[in-house]
C-alpha cells in the first residue's frame, strides 16, 4: 500500500543518514524487526516487575525480623517509645526503665504474663521499673530477687494483707517488723523473710496470725529463689493444687501449708526432686487420691496429710523412712489395718491414724516404738484388747484409743507411764474389768482420764479425788461408766457417763 510504501522509503532514508549506506528493508524483514522489539519490551518489563517484587518481599521479611526483635514492646504500645533497629539485643537510648525490666522479667514468666497490665507479672515489673527506691540495675540478682517477691505479693493479695502491706508503712507498729515494698529497705528486712548470708532469700514464714490475708494460688517464680529451704503459709486460704514446681527447690527441707485450701492429689512424684524435704505439713485441706507405695526418693521426718479426703490403706512403705518421727494421717478415709511395718520407725514419737475406717487389732510389735510419745487411734474400728507391749512404752504422753470396739480390760501396767503420761482416752469401747485403781493413784501427770462408755468396775478413791482440779498438772477431765463406785469422796470427783 501507498501508506507501507512511505514508511518504507523513511526507514531506508535514515538508514542512509546513520551510515552514509543505503539499506534496503524486505517488508518480510521489516516485520521481523517488528515482532523483535516487542520482544524486547516485554523481557524487559517482566524483568522490572520481578525486580519490584523481589524488593518488596526484602522489605516484608526486614519488617517481619524487627517485629520479632521487639515483640516485648508489642504488648503495651501506649507505653512504649520506638525501638531502632539493633543486630545487638540492648535497646535503644530511649527506652523506658518499665520496657527494660520487661525484656528482662518475660525470659522467667514468659511475654503472655506481661500481656495483662493488671497481671501480677506486670506489676512487679511497673514496681521494680517505676517505683522502687533502690533503681537496682535491671540485669543485677538483686533487681530478680525483689521482682520474684513482687510477684509473691501481688499474686497473693498483697495489698489486702492484715499488715506489712506496702499501704502500711509501719508494719502495724512493730519494730522488729518491716512492711513489704516500700522505702529503701533490703528485701531481707520485710516482714516473714530470713535470708542467708545477709542477702539471699532462704525461708517464707508467714506463722504470727492464723490468717494473715494471704489467697490465691502459688507463682511459679519461686523457683526462681533456689536458695530457698522453708515455705510457711499455715492458716491461709491459697488454693488450686499443689504446685509440682515445689519439687524444682532442690534446697526445700519444710513445708507448711496446715488449714489451706489445696485440692487434688499430693505430688508425690514430684517432690522426689526435693531429695533435702523432710518436714512435709498439708494437714486440714481438699487432698484426695491414695498414699502411693512407691516411696523412693522420699525421706519425709514428718508427715503430715490429717483431714483431708484420701482413700486406700496405709502403705507398708512406709516403714522404709527409717528417719521419720511424726507419722499424722487423722481425719481421712483410710482403711485396712495398721502395717506392722510401721513398728520399724523407731525414732518415730507420733502416731496420729484417729477418725479413719482402720480394722483389725494394735500390733504386739508396737514395743519397738520406744521414743513413741502421742499414739492417736481412736474413732475406727479396731478390736481386740490393748497388748500388754503398749505398756511399756514408758515415754506416753497422749494415748487416745476411744470410739473403737476394743475388749479386754485395763491393766495395771498403765503405772509405767507414770512419769509423763497426761491423756488417756478410752471412752466408747466394749472394755470390761476391774479399773486398776492403785495404778491410776500414781499417775500424777494426768489431765484427762476419760473411761465412760464401757463396763468398767471398781471404786474411785479419795486420793484420785484429790488430783481434781484445772491446772496444768491436775486431773480436769475425769469421766467413768456408771458401773463404777465414786460415791465414796466428799467432793464432786466423777463425772458419771453411760
Amino acid at each position: 500500500s501507498d501508506l507501507s510504501n512511505q514508511r518504507s522509503d523513511e526507514r531506508s532514508q535514515e538508514g542512509i543518514r546513520a551510515t552514509n549506506v543505503a539499506v534496503m528493508f524486505s517488508e518480510e524483514e521489516l516485520s521481523k524487526l517488528e515482532r523483535t522489539k516487542e520482544k524486547r519490551c516485554l523481557i524487559f518489563l517482566c524483568m522490572i516487575t520481578l525486580l519490584v517484587a523481589g524488593v518488596a518481599i526484602a522489605i516484608a521479611l526486614v519488617f517481619t525480623m524487627v517485629n520479632k526483635e521487639n515483640e516485648v514492646l508489642a504488648v503495651y504500645p501506649s507505653s512504649l517509645t520506638s525501638i531502632t533497629p539493633s543486630s545487638t539485643p540492648s535497646f535503644s537510648p530511649t527506652s523506658t526503665p518499665l520496657d527494660l525490666a520487661i525484656k528482662r522479667f518475660s525470659a522467667y514468666s514468659g511475654i503472655e504474663a506481661f500481656q495483662n497490665r493488671t497481671s501480677p507479672q506486670f506489676l512487679a515489673a511497673e514496681w521494680i521499673a517505676d517505683v522502687d527506691e533502690l533503681r537496682l540495675p535491671i540485669d543485677s540478682k538483686r533487681a530478680l530477687q525483689r521482682y520474684v517477691l513482687a510477684v509473691f505479693y501481688f499474686t497473693l493479695n498483697g495489698d489486702n494483707w492484715i499488715e506489712c502491706h506496702r499501704f502500711d508503712p509501719s508494719c502495724s507498729g512493730d519494730p522488729n517488723e518491716v512492711s513489704w515494698l516500700i522505702n529503701r529497705e533490703h528485701e531481707c528486712n520485710w516482714a516473714a523473710l530470713q535470708c542467708s548470708e545477709g542477702t539471699t532469700i532462704k525461708r517464707i514464714i508467714f506463722q504470727r496470725h492464723r490468717n494473715f490475708g494471704i489467697l490465691g494460688t502459688l507463682p511459679s517464680e519461686l523457683t526462681l529463689l533456689t536458695d530457698m529451704d522453708a515455705l510457711v503459709l499455715n492458716s491461709n486460704p491459697i488454693s488450686g493444687t499443689i504446685p509440682t514446681f515445689l519439687g524444682d527447690l532442690t534446697k526445700l527441707t519444710s513445708l507448711y501449708f496446715h488449714e489451706c485450701q489445696f485440692e487434688g492429689t499430693f505430688p508425690f512424684e514430684a517432690l522426689r526432686k526435693a531429695s533435702l524435704l523432710r518436714t512435709v505439713h498439708f494437714g486440714l485441706n481438699y487432698l484426695t487420691g491414695t498414699i502411693p507405695t512407691d516411696m523412693a526418693g522420699l525421706n519425709f521426718q514428718l508427715f503430715d496429710l490429717s483431714n483431708n479426703f484420701l482413700e486406700g490403706k496405709i502403705p507398708t512403705e512406709l516403714g522404709l523412712m527409717t528417719g521419720m518421727t511424726g507419722l499424722h494421717l487423722s481425719g481421712n478415709a483410710l482403711t485396712g489395718t495398721i502395717p506392722t511395718e510401721l513398728t520399724k520407725l523407731t525414732d518415730l514419737n507420733t502416731l496420729r491414724l484417729r477418725n479413719n475406717y482402720l480394722t483389725g487389732g494394735i500390733p504386739t510389735l508396737i514395743s519397738n516404738l520406744k521414743n513413741l510419745r502421742d499414739f492417736w487411734i481412736g474413732g475406727n474400728v479396731l478390736i481386740g484388747s490393748l497388748p500388754t507391749e503398749l505398756y511399756a512404752l514408758d515415754q506416753m504422753v497422749d494415748f487416745r484409743a476411744d470410739d473403737n470396739a476394743l475388749t479386754g480390760t485395763f491393766l495395771d501396767l498403765v503405772r509405767n507411764w507414770n512419769a509423763t503420761v497426761r491423756i488417756i482416752h478410752l471412752q466408747d469401747n466394749d472394755m470390761s474389768g476391774a479399773l486398776p485403781i492403785d495404778a491410776i493413784e500414781s499417775l500424777t501427770t494426768l489431765n484427762n482420764l476419760l473411761l465412760h462408755g464401757n463396763q468398767f468396775t471398781g471404786t474411785i478413791t479419795e486420793v484420785i479425788c484429790k488430783q481434781r482440779g484445772s491446772g496444768f498438772f491436775e486431773l480436769r477431765r475425769f469421766t467413768v461408766p456408771e458401773t463404777v463406785d465414786c460415791s465414796q469422796s466428799t467432793r464432786r470427783c466423777c463425772d458419771l457417763l453411760g
